[in-house]
């Protein structure tokens, strides 16, 4: 970070005034953005000669464009933001209510927005500060934590337009946890702890032994890079139901245990207190796909690391997705499906928007080759080393007699896929890896078969979606 030019928004204070110490202590400029132009100059007496407070109001849409004209930067934090009233739903006007959209959202689209048509340089890395109210809510913060969605949304839009251009510009978030320290945090603990009816101090000790600070923010805001190689496709298990899935209850009763790991699985990837992660984009195709030659008309494209943004990707499957457990009749005796499932037709909606631009990327890539488009996604749940995919093909339907394509997206933990002629033969063996791109085409349903075997390898949880054409299954 030395010499390099930063602008940070909201730097007079809580976490934007300890983003810009953290920045400032790594030695770069920092150009600090605020309405409060004495709060900035006590920033500036506190930091040094390599603060340049800088007062103004981040809604201004002129503002973004007036200061990336003259400073250049390499690095932008938007950390402003509105304090929301802390009232229940039914206490609040819709001007309270929607402060943070007039605020955070306005701030996000606007200096995202200019940062893609200036555009700043390649390298060049903006940070949006959301929060993990983001991703559970927050009742007594009004519209707080669907602003801070919007504003992941916006970085997540930003960082594809990113791609899709070839810019070269790194779109990120970063979503602190709720903590007495700051200001608006403060005030939240306060509020929480009087609904309970217990004491602030209270409130804090029952979340956690620890309580994110400011300086652990400006820190994370220096250690991305090396956060996200620490962390990149770690993973806890979710926990095996010991039920048989025979009724409703049970399939609700592990829905409520998959929502329980998906903040296990948060805790893994953000230390417990915070997230600093890359905004879900889709890659480019084209000279990226490998392809192997199979037999008899059979192939195989490979692309790795399709995918920005997966764990963020997994998190949001394993939280939205309806899984469900399913039971098939094996020869004489009914068995348990080992893996849990989830489909969607042409016409459904996806539960996230990122396998809709994954199908259309499919579909702008393979469309002349196939004749045709991917229409269905069908995913899978792989709990653990446990849950497989016996030997077979996809010949349900036309694959069974025509030349088609199956396409899997796999996210989470690396899991072998195997492939063998149809008949016997030797088995060819791919290590998929999290985010990669896996399409098997030409005769190959018809005359090779895969499978995702067992292990007794300690591995955590993978999720494949498959996208498949018409009349394919």
């Amino acid at each position: 970070m030395k010499d390099t030019t930063a602008i940070v928004t909201g730097a007079s204070r809580g976490f934007g005034r300890a983003i810009a110490a953290a920045l400032v202590g790594a030695g770069a400029r920092v150009v600090g953005v605020a309405r409060d132009r004495a709060a900035l100059d006590a920033t500036a007496d506190a930091l040094g000669e390599r603060f340049e407070p800088y007062a103004a109001d981040v809604r201004d849409f002129a503002l973004p464009g007036q200061l990336f004209d003259a400073y250049r930067p390499r690095l932008v934090v938007l950390n402003a933001g509105a304090r929301p009233l802390p009232r229940a739903l039914q206490q609040l006007t819709w001007e309270a209510f929607s402060s943070a959209w007039e605020t955070d959202v306005r701030q996000a689209f606007a200096w995202n927005r200019e940062a893609l048509i200036a555009p700043l340089e390649p390298g060049s890395t903006v940070i949006s500060v959301s929060s993990r109210a983001s991703l559970s809510g927050s009742p007594l913060s009004g519209g707080y934590a669907g602003a801070k969605a919007a504003v992941r949304f916006v970085a997540g839009y930003a960082a594809d337009e990113s791609t899709r251009a070839g810019l070269g510009i790194r779109f990120l978030s970063l979503l602190p946890d709720l903590t007495g320290e700051t200001g608006l945090g403060g005030a939240a603990v306060d509020a929480y702890a009087r609904r309970l009816g217990i004491d602030a101090a209270e409130f804090v000790r029952r979340r956690g032994p620890e309580q994110l600070s400011p300086e652990q923010v400006g820190a994370a805001v220096l250690d991305w890079p090396a956060a996200r190689a620490r962390t990149a496709g770690r993973t806890r298990s979710p926990p095996r139901p010991s039920n048989s899935w025979d009724d409703a209850g049970d399939i609700f009763s592990y829905a409520r245990s998959i929502r329980g790991y998906h903040e296990l699985m948060h805790g893994t990837l953000q230390g417990s207190l915070l997230d600093v992660a890359d905004e879900i984009s889709i890659g480019s195709l084209g000279s990226s796909v490998q392809r192997v030659e199979l037999t008899e008309g059979a192939w195989l494209d490979v692309r790795p690391h399709w995918i920005t943004g997966a764990d963020e990707l997994f998190a949001q499957l394993v939280e939205r997705v309806p899984w469900r457990a399913e039971r098939r009749r094996m020869y004489d005796r009914t068995v348990d499906v080992p893996r849990l499932l989830c489909s969607y037709r042409e016409a459904d909606l996806l539960p996230e928007a990122a396998l809709d631009l994954a199908r259309a990327r499919l579909n702008e890539h393979y469309r002349a080759e196939l004749g045709e488009e991917f229409s269905s996604v069908g995913l899978c749940l792989y709990r653990d080393g446990r849950d497989s995919v016996a030997w077979h093909g996809d010949t349900f339907g036309r694959g069974r007699t025509e030349d088609t394509m199956v396409a899997i997206l796999s996210l989470g933990a690396p899991r072998t896929l195997a492939l063998r002629p149809r008949g016997g033969g030797a088995v060819r063996r791919h290590e998929v890896g999290h985010g990669d791109l896996l399409v098997m085409g030409g005769s190959c349903q018809r005359t090779w078969e895969h499978a995702v075997p067992k292990t007794a390898r300690p591995v955590g949880p993978r999720i494949s979606a498959q996208f498949r054409p018409r009349g394919v299954g």
